[in-house]
């Protein structure tokens, strides 16, 4: 603590891996070390303050409700992995930040190409193999809890959005993968 002294010469630097790259890393293999990282800088950019986990919630609901329209009536994110059992959001505002990403096209690619792939990468990999290749989803578990959102390509060729939560299936987890 206090002032470095004027003859002070770089040691090393590092950059990170670029945006995309950290968001699709995060999303196929559910890095929740990355999502808290980017949660609590979202948060310090979004308020100008250090980031922590206050700053980042302020931010993301408030980016959600001005941006997708979500409603924040009873929204309550914790944590940019999902791992707090105190995280709340419903289907519906689930839904409403998946419509928004597919209808604007300054994220969409870049969204939906960062979801793992049913049959073929990321926490997807070994599931639903019966319909591989045509879902992009984001997995989401913990203790009573199993949940699935994104798109599915109907035989037809038309997308469509899916939220499926599942509260209460502490021990039945497994049977709850097998209906998604």
């Amino acid at each position: 603590f206090g002032s470095s002294p004027k003859n002070l010469s770089m040691i090393g630097t590092h950059s990170s891996e670029p945006l995309r790259d950290l968001i699709k890393n995060m999303l196929k293999k559910s890095d929740n070390v990355i999502a808290g990282a980017l949660f609590k800088k979202l948060g310090q950019l979004y308020t100008g303050k250090p980031g922590s986990w206050e700053n980042g919630s302020l931010a993301v609901a408030n980016i959600l409700a001005k941006s997708a329209g979500m409603s924040k009536s009873g929204l309550r994110l914790l944590d940019g992995s999902g791992l707090s059992p105190d995280n709340l959001a419903t289907p519906a505002q689930m839904m409403q930040v998946l419509e928004y990403a597919y209808r604007h096209d300054h994220i969409s690619a870049d969204f939906i190409t960062s979801l793992p792939i049913a049959g073929v990468d990321g926490t997807l990999k070994h599931r639903m193999l019966n319909i591989a290749r045509r879902v992009r989803a984001k997995t989401g578990t913990i203790s009573g809890v199993v949940s699935l959102a994104g798109y599915i390509m109907t035989i037809d060729k038309e997308p469509l959005a899916f939220v499926i939560m599942i509260n209460g299936s502490k021990g039945y987890g497994w049977r709850y993968r097998a209906m998604e």
